[in-house]
């Protein structure tokens, strides 16, 4: 290495030229770009750090009522989830529904593009049945919850949906036998779109038995319902 590459000072040198305005710009805009980068990795380490591995089952409507515009907001909102929640080692369970349900994911993600190949097929999924059946996946959910309280590890349920539902007084029963296996740590029911409506019923028909675990929200308060759920997590760690 050279003393012009190890950097001494040498008598006579010349003064590096001093930035212009336009560079001095670009250099701050990396700064506030590094920054940020800094600041979302760091985020996602804290959350990994932070948060008790969980299981997460979620109940994605594909009911026809629900078009493909819908299903990928519901993914965004899913996705927001996975990255501000799960924690390492977390495992996830999705089940597509409309009359019946079926599984279209179970694994570990290590963050959410793990579930692209599920959320592409649901996007494209098409149903000609008749009937929306929250039931059918919150039903399909109980033995995977109860393997989870067996090993003492917290569950939340979420249901992504429109708003519909053929049978809501089933729904809630099958709500309330879940919570009763005791590990269940929130109950988060999001209407993509805002449904004041359906909020009112759905607090109605659970304040009995999820007086603060029930999280009601829609793809316009996220952050609300994000904060909610983190804060019952470390309530009952």
């Amino acid at each position: 290495m050279t003393e012009a590459q190890h950097g001494r000072c040498r008598a006579g040198a010349a003064r590096p030229p001093t930035p212009g305005a336009g560079e001095i710009a670009a250099v701050i805009a990396l700064m506030f770009v590094l920054a940020a980068a800094v600041f979302g990795a760091g985020r996602f380490i804290a959350n990994q750090k932070q948060q008790p591995r969980l299981a997460l089952d979620v109940a994605l409507d594909g009911s026809g009522s629900v078009d493909e515009a819908m299903r990928k907001r519901i993914l965004q909102i899913l996705d927001s989830l996975v990255f501000d929640t799960l924690s390492a080692g977390s495992s996830l369970t999705a089940w597509e529904y409309d009359r019946v349900a079926q599984p279209i994911y179970s694994g570990t993600p290590r963050d959410s593009s793990d579930l692209w190949p599920a959320g592409d097929w649901y996007v494209h999924y098409s149903t000609h049945a008749r009937g929306t059946c929250p039931a059918s996946a919150l039903e399909q959910m109980f033995a995977r919850i109860a393997e989870a309280a067996h090993r003492g590890q917290p569950a939340i349920i979420l249901l992504l949906t429109d708003g519909e539902d053929s049978d809501a007084p089933r729904t809630a029963v099958i709500v309330r036998r879940l919570v009763a296996l005791g590990n269940v740590r929130a109950v988060w029911i999001m209407p993509v779109d805002t449904n004041a409506e359906f909020r009112a019923e759905l607090q109605r028909s659970y304040a009995s038995f999820l007086p603060d675990r029930l999280i009601v929200s829609s793809r316009f308060d996220i952050a609300g319902g994000i904060g909610k759920l983190q804060a019952l997590l470390r309530r009952d760690s």
